[in-house]
């Protein structure tokens, strides 16, 4: 059995040594898209319709929204003169052309990320899980490891079995997001297991991490949440400071998937000759 309390003892132990490097595997993790998220974000807007204003902007004594026009009197900074703005119509249409062009940059900048993350982010998180694992175990780590996805031949079985559990996850996750997040825990280790073997059978390596993660589902939440006051001083931080709690997170967890692997082996539920570190 676990404790958050010795698990992340042990992280802060190993990341006495090797933080600066560890913080830098962490940066290329995030960029990979090792910290997704299953939340998502809506905007919504208030107001007056009659009032919307879609564009707007100062000049001097002139203020310019599609709208209208106001004129603040020199010397009467409360006296304002407006009136209706005559070139409404192509300032909608101004805008309206110019979300277009956003959305398709944007649209575009999205499309390339997720491409370079399927193909290249997916063998970056597992090897950079190689190098927390290596330090996790007392042994030497570098950055030569974010390069074990690419060697040995198992391109396509690392590209297979990420995608396959991202796609499962994102399935799990359309059944009102819950399911999707219980699914995001039992996966929580499929990267881990390539890294120790990286031509391990997509759907094994799916299995063992949801037989490890039976009956820790809970632990793992709240582990998750024993990091919340580190990342809100890192927002209080002007934000910056989040990447620093990355790697004692990353570390933290490679000591939970050590603990957890050979608590599966005692039960045998796998078998050592599957893994490699």
């Amino acid at each position: 059995m676990w404790t958050r309390a010795e698990i992340k003892t042990n992280a802060k132990e190993v990341l006495r040594k090797t933080y600066w490097t560890a913080l830098i595997i962490s940066l290329i993790l995030s960029i990979a898209g090792a910290n997704y998220s299953l939340s998502g974000n809506n905007n919504s807007n208030a107001g007056n319709s009659n009032t919307t204003s879609y564009i707007s902007y100062d000049i001097g004594n002139i203020q310019v929204t599609d709208q209208n026009i106001s004129i603040t009197l020199p010397g009467f900074s409360n006296t304002k003169i407006h009136m209706a703005n005559p070139l409404n119509p192509l300032y909608r249409l101004g805008l309206s052309a110019s979300l277009i062009y956003l959305s398709a940059f944007w649209g575009i900048l999205s499309l390339l990320y997720f491409l370079l993350r399927i193909a290249i982010g997916y063998h970056l998180q597992v090897g950079g899980y190689k190098y927390f694992i290596h330090t996790a175990n007392y042994r030497e780590g570098s950055l030569r490891d974010l390069s074990t996805g690419f060697q040995g031949g198992h391109y396509w079985n690392i590209f297979k079995t990420m995608f396959l559990r991202d796609l499962f996850t994102f399935l799990w996750t359309l059944l009102f997001i819950i399911p999707g997040i219980i699914k995001k825990y039992a996966y929580t280790f499929v990267p881990y297991i390539l890294a120790d073997n990286p031509g391990i059978e997509p759907d094994r390596a799916i299995r063992i991490s949801m037989d490890m993660t039976q009956g820790h589902k809970l632990d793992m939440f709240i582990l998750n949440l024993s990091f919340l006051g580190w990342y809100i001083l890192g927002i209080i931080a002007f934000g910056i400071g989040i990447a620093f709690v990355w790697p004692y997170e990353n570390a933290t967890y490679a000591q939970l998937y050590l603990i957890l692997k050979q608590d599966a082996a005692a039960r045998g539920i796998i078998d050592e000759n599957e893994f490699r570190a």
